[in-house]
């Protein structure tokens, strides 16, 4: 929308009209005034703020239009030139300050200068003091004498040149052009104290040239964007026109690896690659990779800078290439800002500005910091003063108005100026420095005034009245006024002007066609106004209240020489507080810097507020228009009696004829005025006789014969007329003029010389302390965790600061590991010592400094601080050699444990396959860590010798080794060898060897017996017994024999070793049942030779039949190999067949079954004994169940095996268990997963693989061989649980693992990877709360790790006058915080009212709790701050209270006493007791003696008063327990005296005091409130004296204003306080 806005006269309200009209885009002006329905021919345009003569401009939307008339100026009418437009409130933004000249059109009674308040929106009179600021859109300052301001940045970048990070700051400062700029200060730090601080100026002409290192524009994005390997980030840049772009990279914590072995530092490498394209392109362009290297423990800093781009918006790639930080490698890379750039050169034009390059350190780093700087600001036009052919510059001259002359402070020498020559100076002049805001059409009224609308006469004659000399205080002149301002934040344009012409007391208007200015100093009256030429019934009067007239002016300034620190002094009307009126305070701001100008604007406020206290409002004719606003004139009127006035009826040189008749009075002298028709006004004294007269002679004569109708005044001497001061003129339609105008009284005008406060800043030096007797030492600690740490104790006294004007508060330590080349932050403390820890390494030099931080957070330099260095010799006791030190082996695994060392500082164990070199990371390293248990996996039964040792936090290791030779022994021989024989099938079993680490047994067989090579292995099991198969049972016919020979021809063709072993058993024939065992067998013939000879020989035709036989060994095999064989054990097979048995001579009794090779029957139940040796199949064929005496198995449809047992295995698709009374839940193996089922079906997933073990804090483990990803549960194993540093919190672990990472290197080396990890965290919580009962303005620190805090504060906030009402305090305070270190304050702001319901209440301490949240859990420094108060008038008539007055009364020993005694009675003071006390005393010798005394009060209840108890011995004195040398104790004084009494003596203050004999009385002490002391006895010369104290009642003032920090709590923020190394449990299971 567009506001239309017409407005037919400036000066009224009357007439305004507005619309608002749509705003539609390339639209000329013209056609929104059509719109508008106004008229605007030969009117003036004004567009949001400025005149617009073309009218085809094009608007922008929101823009104001103005219609205005011409500036045509009624000389009839006075008025402040600055109300002629709203909408000129925009054109300028000024800071607050006033004399309310604005009541020239607005007048209603007498106002004293009111300066404003602070304006909180200026960075340069905010609370805060003056700020930098970075904004878009504020107003460029404008600057007129001398001031601080702190700048807004409008470009500001990070440059790197190598490792060194430098901030680039340019502040654009006012306007120009201006003198120049001087004392940069960072942080309120002088820039000198910084190193690598580089300043550019530029004075803000029109020609600047662009500042070196701001050829570019900067944009500046916060990322905070931490990058981990091959994760890519992506960003987007803002702006679409992007030419280059730079990428802030930082290692907050550092960048570098530590060596395991030793824990020191060394340089790692982070690799990282930057790719970009256009935001609408899909293609990345490569910048490469790029490697940082360093070994830094502080932030390393890096910025990537591309540039050549063309305009556009961008996208910008960036990756982590290198490996993330780990438990021994840390380079945490974060994004912290994207600088998106655009390569324009801008020079600012006609814009004062200061480019900064700083070099970023530790008193250097993090936030922005603040800038300040001293600027001699706008050039203006100024007369140009010449001497001598040279030019004067303006702080060297002043005006002399008795010569009329301008001339130097040097030596009064007379300068000259030609009267019509001004050029372009800097100036302080506030009238030149006005005339150049009224004039500039850039930053002030230039659109709307010119040259011809200013009354250069006027503003000449005013500019000298503020350049005349008075004296400043300091022995020196000065000149009477100077501006001194920061125009710098918004408000209405005549706001501005009037608070600007407060600076010289002025007054602006227009008059006779043009601008004037009037400055409020003494004149003589312009013109006489009495009852000939007021109105009848015109004049009126208005006096002030008494609350309108201050006894105290209190001002308030910045004061350039306490570095524009805002200061505040009081002028006081002593006469008016002496004659008993009641304070009356009145604050007024200036806008001055130095505090002879603030005295003497205080001295003015006071003096018109005691003088100037009526006002009056006067109607009269047109002949009015000769007096303008400021001038003044005489009133006289007969209602307040100012003399008679009136009309002349006639005159004559001598004489004077009067409209009324006047009487004079005999022993008086009279006086008449007569204002003649050309406006001259002639005094004179009246010498007519006594009587009445119309009639006046006077003497000497008139200079001119009075005229009929002129006015005249007459009266006493000295009661002639009145002044006053004209302040508005305005004329009515009846031509009539009323004037506004307030009394005149030139004691208000004092220029004597002010008295400056005496200050001994003046002769303090500005140099920075520092402190003393620098020094470090190192020692060793035991910390919480039971570690020892190395720390370097710091130790220094502090500075003698007492002649300096910058006070000590604390110090700030500097750590250099690198032997002074460089260093960085590690503490600040305000005590006289400091322990530095965190990786103080044995065996390296460390060098601190000491930078003082004073009270007014100033920082010295690094070079000025002291300096030390400290050689770290560490712990140097080594542990205790490890004991217990013992393995066990099991199969493949050695397992190596021992017991663990109880040296707090243990910092873990190291087994090497040497005696030598711990500590060396060799081939012989086997383990370094905590753990007390240790798992190989060696390649041999014996794998040679171990050594362990302990080794501490200091690197020191046991004297000793300790040490193990592991062997895994062959498996022994298996015992108990035997078998079960069941026809042709043998049950061989054994008992297990005596080794655990077994495998599997093997079963060997030897048919012959010799085991001599023709064994062979029969069997491969892991249980302890096998089954194994003879050969059937051969049978046959005998051929023929010998005694040791049978011949079968049936053996004929069998092979020659077939039978050897075998038994052979007659069978029939007269051998019958004779056997014996086969040596040797010839296939070829048939013919068995026997072990030994036959019986009987067998014939041909009987029988035989063989069995098998053979011997069987057994032997275990572990991982490494087979052990030993058992003994041999014979096997002999005894299967039947239809050949070794007749027919019907085995009975059932005599079954084997498991010889039967055919048999059926239906054998029903079977109830007992054992069936061996059989196959059971539950079908022919198909899905069926088989069993034999190996194996188990189950069969599908298709003949599929779907269970098996073999071999002590079971292999099965599928295992289901299953409670058979509730099947629905059960559990089952299926494939490699193991499966559940509820009432609701599958439970997933379904468990895979799992895995345990235990690992320290930080440790990477490896799943070799997994395929799934697993899921990792951690718990304790052993860990450090407690810090007694946080015992206020709970303190909980926080245990966790990495997400597994899979790995692949080649087909058989793969798995998953991840690491477990533990942190001790503290919970959130809150603290206890704690007392502090301190006052405002004193700093206190919160417990580390705090996020809120809760601030008791309490109050009693109260005062009356004497005999008058009592007020309640209304407190405005700040809760200021920061972080403990920091120099920056943050705040919150809060108010409290005393409660007034009834006096009680008032007179209370009440409790007042606010809650502070804090941005972070950190140690904060914090302090209350009063920033205002007031007091409010409760009504309540304030009581009277007493006052103490003390008389002094001497007794000999034995002697009584009649007064009074003032007891402490039941917890108040309470007022005097009448009646009499009695001193009861023994006296001893004077060694060794005692002298007490008391008193009671008589009546009813005795009151216990005061005791003093003295002893003398040896020459001493004591009391209690101090003594003092006496010499001569007849000539000494010893006095005791309760709290709030002084003794008076030659000491001063409480307690025990010594003094001679002239110590007679006792005085009071100054105390709040009525309170007298309770007693005070001294003992003079053996006599006692007693002071009491006597008390009257009385009125009087009095006042409680207490504000104390009664007590803190602090809430907790969650946080890491313990990172320990430990061990770990750990659980992986790997999920379908």
């Amino acid at each position: 929308m567009i506001d239309v806005n017409f407005i037919p006269n400036p000066f009224s309200q009357e007439g305004r009209e507005g619309v608002r009209v749509d705003f539609r885009r390339n639209m000329p002006l013209e056609s929104y005034l059509k719109e508008s329905g106004f008229a605007y021919q030969q009117m003036r345009i004004v567009v949001s703020g400025r005149r617009v003569d073309d009218l085809n401009a094009i608007i922008e939307d929101g823009d104001e239009i103005l219609i205005l008339p011409g500036i045509e100026f009624d000389p009839g009418t006075w008025a402040v030139l600055v109300a002629v437009f709203k909408t000129i409130a925009t054109i300028a933004t000024y800071a607050a300050f006033a004399y309310s000249i604005y009541q020239a059109v607005t007048y209603r009674k007498p106002s004293m200068p009111n300066y404003g308040s602070n304006d909180e929106s200026s960075p340069t009179y905010g609370w805060d003091g003056v700020q930098t600021i970075q904004e878009v859109g504020t107003p460029v300052p404008v600057i007129y004498g001398e001031h601080i301001v702190g700048g807004n940045i409008v470009n500001s970048f990070v440059a790197t040149d190598g490792d060194q990070n430098y901030l680039n700051v340019l502040l654009a400062l006012c306007e120009g052009e201006i003198e120049s700029v001087s004392d940069l200060k960072i942080n309120d730090n002088p820039a000198a104290n910084f190193d690598g601080i580089e300043t550019a100026v530029r004075l803000g002409t029109n020609a600047d040239m662009v500042i070196p290192n701001f050829n570019d524009l900067h944009n500046l994005y916060p990322q905070s964007q931490n990058l981990t390997q091959n994760n890519p980030y992506v960003y987007t840049t803002v702006m679409t026109d992007v030419e280059a772009f730079e990428l802030h990279l930082t290692f907050s914590g550092g960048l570098y690896q530590q060596n395991q072995s030793n824990g020191s530092l060394e340089t790692w490498d982070v690799t990282y690659r930057v790719e970009y394209k256009p935001h609408n392109e899909p293609v990345y362009t490569d910048l490469g990779l790029i490697t940082v290297s360093a070994k830094s423990r502080t932030a390393v800093r890096r910025v990537f800078r591309k540039e050549g781009l063309s305009p556009g918006q961008y996208d910008i790639r960036i990756t982590r290439t290198s490996e993330d930080s780990s438990t021994y490698k840390m380079g945490d890379l974060s994004l912290s800002n994207v600088d998106e750039i655009k390569t324009d050169d801008l020079a600012y034009p006609n814009t004062a500005k200061l480019g900064i390059r700083a070099l970023a350190t530790d008193q250097l780093s993090g936030a922005m910091p603040n800038f300040t700087c001293i600027v001699r600001g706008k050039k203006v036009l100024v007369p140009r003063i010449m001497y001598d052919g040279s030019e004067v510059p303006w702080q060297d001259y002043y005006w002399d108005p008795e010569d009329e002359v301008y001339k130097r402070f040097s030596d009064n020498a007379e300068c000259y100026w030609d009267g019509t020559t001004y050029v372009e100076r800097w100036s302080a002049n506030p009238v030149w420095c006005l005339k150049d805001l009224l004039l500039s059409s850039r930053y002030g009224l230039g659109e709307f005034l010119d040259i011809n609308n200013i009354d250069v006469g006027l503003f000449l004659e005013m500019s000298r009245y503020c350049e005349e000399k008075v004296e400043d205080g300091d022995e020196g002149y000065e000149k009477r006024f100077r501006m001194d301002v920061v125009i710098d934040s918004p408000a209405r344009v005549p706001d501005i002007l009037t608070q600007l012409a407060g600076v010289f007391r002025g007054l602006i208007f227009f008059s006779e066609g043009a601008v004037k200015v009037r400055v409020d100093k003494p004149e003589l009256p312009v013109q006489l106004f009495g009852m000939g030429n007021i109105i009848e019934g015109g004049f009126s009067q208005q006096w002030k209240s008494l609350r309108d007239l201050p006894n105290v002016v209190e001002v308030e300034f910045l004061d350039k020489d306490k570095n524009y620190q805002r200061e505040k002094i009081a002028v006081v009307d002593e006469e008016a507080l002496a004659n008993g009126e009641p304070m009356r305070a009145k604050s007024v701001k200036v806008f001055v810097t130095k505090m002879s100008y603030a005295l003497r604007e205080g001295r003015y406020v006071l003096k018109a507020s005691r003088y100037v206290n009526r006002s009056i409002s006067l109607k009269c004719g047109i002949d009015a228009v000769v007096c303008q606003a400021g001038d003044l004139i005489n009133i006289s009127h007969d209602v307040p009696q100012w003399g008679f006035s009136g009309r002349v009826k006639s005159g004559s040189i001598n004489s004077v004829g009067l409209d009324q008749p006047l009487t004079i009075e005999e022993g008086k002298t009279y006086k008449v005025q007569v204002r003649f028709h050309d406006d001259v006004i002639e005094e004179r004294t009246v010498t007519s006789p006594a009587g009445e007269r119309t009639t006046l002679t006077v003497s000497p004569a008139f200079s001119t014969i009075p005229q009929e109708y002129d006015v005249y005044a007459f009266g006493e001497t000295g009661k002639v007329v009145r002044p006053f001061r004209v302040m508005t003129l305005t004329v009515n339609n009846n031509d009539e003029v009323e004037i506004a105008a307030t009394e005149y009284n030139e004691n208000v005008y004092d220029d004597s010389a002010v008295v400056i406060p005496s200050d001994n800043y003046s002769s303090l030096s500005t140099d920075i302390p520092v402190v003393e007797n620098f020094d470090l030492t190192e020692r060793a600690v035991t910390l919480a965790d039971g570690t020892i740490e190395n720390l370097i104790d710091v130790y220094f006294n502090y500075p003698d600061d007492t002649r300096h004007i910058n006070k000590y508060k604390g110090c700030k330590l500097y750590l250099s590991d690198d032997g002074g080349n460089s260093y960085y932050l590690v503490a600040y403390t305000e005590a006289r010592e400091y322990a530095i820890s965190g990786n103080i390494q044995k065996g390296k030099t460390y060098y601190v400094k000491a930078v003082t931080v004073t009270h007014n957070g100033i920082e010295d330099s690094l070079n000025n601080a002291p300096t030390d260095s400290v050689y770290i010799v560490g712990k140097d006791v080594e542990p205790d050699i490890v004991s217990n030190f013992q393995w066990t082996w099991g199969g493949n695994i050695l397992t190596l444990v021992w017991s663990p060392n109880i040296e707090p500082d243990l910092a873990g164990y190291e087994i090497r396959k040497n005696d030598l070199n711990f500590g060396v990371d060799d081939g012989d390293l086997v383990y370094r860590g905590l753990a007390t248990k240790f798992v190989l996996e060696p390649g041999g039964r014996s794998d040679g010798t171990y050594y362990l040792r302990a080794y501490n936090t200091s690197g020191l290791y046991s004297s000793h080794s300790a040490s193990v030779v592991p062997v895994n022994a062959v498996p022994s021989q298996p015992t108990g060898l035997n078998a079960d024989v069941f026809f042709n099938v043998a049950r061989v079993w054994w008992e297990d060897a005596a080794d655990t680490d077994v495998l599997k047994y093997e079963v060997w067989k030897s048919e012959t017996g010799d085991w001599s090579g023709e064994e062979e292995k029969v069997a491969e099991v892991s249980g302890r017994s096998v089954m194994v198969d003879g050969k059937k049972a051969r049978g046959g016919d005998v051929s023929g024999s010998t005694n040791n020979t049978l011949v079968s021809d049936s053996l004929i063709g069998l092979d020659d070793d077939i039978l050897l072993g075998d038994v052979v058993l007659i069978t029939s024939g007269d051998n019958q049942g004779q056997e014996s065992r086969i040596i040797d067998f010839d296939g070829e013939t048939g013919t068995i030779t026997i072990d030994g000879t036959w019986e009987i020989n067998p014939v041909a035709g009987d029988t035989f039949i063989i069995f098998d036989s053979f011997q069987i060994k057994v032997r275990g095999r572990d991982h490494y190999g087979a052990g030993s064989f058992s003994s041999a054990l014979s096997v002999t097979f005894e299967g039947l067949d239809e050949n070794a048995l007749g027919d019907n001579v085995i009975t059932a009794r005599k079954i084997y079954v498991a010889c039967l090779s055919a048999l059926t029957s239906n054998v029903g139940c079977l109830t007992a004994g054992i069936i061996q040796g059989v196959t059971f199949q539950t079908g022919a064929g198909g899905a069926r169940t088989v069993f034999d005496s190996t194996m188990f198995r189950s069969y599908d449809s298709a003949c599929n095996v779907m269970f098996e047992v073999h071999d002590g295995c079971v292999c099965a698709k599928t295992l289901k268990l299953v409670d058979p009374n509730c099947d629905c839940c059960y559990s089952y193996l299926s494939a490699g997963q193991w499966y559940f089922h509820d009432a609701l079906g599958n439970v997933t997933p379904y468990v895979k693989r799992i895995d345990s073990g235990v690992a320290c804090t930080g440790s990477m483990i490896c799943l070799a061989g997994w395929c799934t990803q697993p899921r990792v549960l951690a718990g304790i194993n052993k860990l450090n649980s407690y810090d007694k540093n946080y015992s206020a919190q709970t303190q909980q672990w926080d245990v966790y693992s990495t997400t597994p990472v899979f790995y692949c290197n080649s087909s058989v080396d793969y798995g998953y990877c991840f690491s477990v990890h533990a942190r001790l965290m503290l919970a959130a919580s809150v603290g206890a709360s704690c007392l502090r009962d301190i006052g405002f303005g004193i700093c206190y620190l919160s417990a580390a790790n705090t996020c809120s805090v809760c601030v008791r504060h309490r109050f009693q906030l109260w005062c009356n006058a004497a005999c008058a009402n009592y007020f309640a305090g209304c407190l405005c305070y700040d809760i200021c915080y920061r972080v403990n270190g920091c120099l920056t304050w943050c705040k919150c702001s809060y108010t409290y009212l005393q409660p007034y319901a009834n006096v009680s209440q008032l007179k209370s301490t009440q409790d007042k709790y606010d809650v502070l949240n804090l941005p972070s859990g950190q140690c904060w420094q914090l302090m209350s701050c009063q920033t205002g108060v007031s007091w409010v008038n409760t009504g309540i008539s304030s009581a009277t209270c007493c006052n103490c007055t003390v008389s002094v009364a001497q007794t000999s020993p034995g002697g009584l006493l009649e007064g009074f005694c003032n007891c402490y009675i039941g917890g108040s003071y309470g007022c005097i007791k009448s009646g009499s006390f009695s001193i009861a005393d023994s006296w001893s010798p004077l060694c060794d003696g005692t002298w007490t005394a008391y008193c009671t009060i008589n009546g009813p209840a005795a009151y216990y008063c005061g005791v003093v108890r003295a002893r003398l011995c040896n020459g001493q004195y004591s009391y209690p327990q101090a003594y003092y040398d006496c010499t001569s104790f007849g000539a000494m004084c010893i006095c005791t005296c309760a709290p709030g009494v002084v003794c008076c003596s030659s000491g001063s203050g409480t307690g025990i005091r010594i003094g001679y004999w002239r110590m007679v009385n006792c005085v009071n002490a100054p105390s709040a409130g009525c309170m007298c002391s309770s007693w005070c006895v001294c003992l003079c010369n053996c006599t006692r004296t007693v002071c009491y104290c006597k008390m009257f009642c009385s009125g009087s003032a009095d006042y409680c204003a207490y504000m104390n920090i009664y007590t803190t709590q602090d809430t907790y923020a969650t946080s890491c306080i313990l990172d320990p190394t430990g061990c770990l449990n750990w659980l992986a299971i790997g999920y379908f």
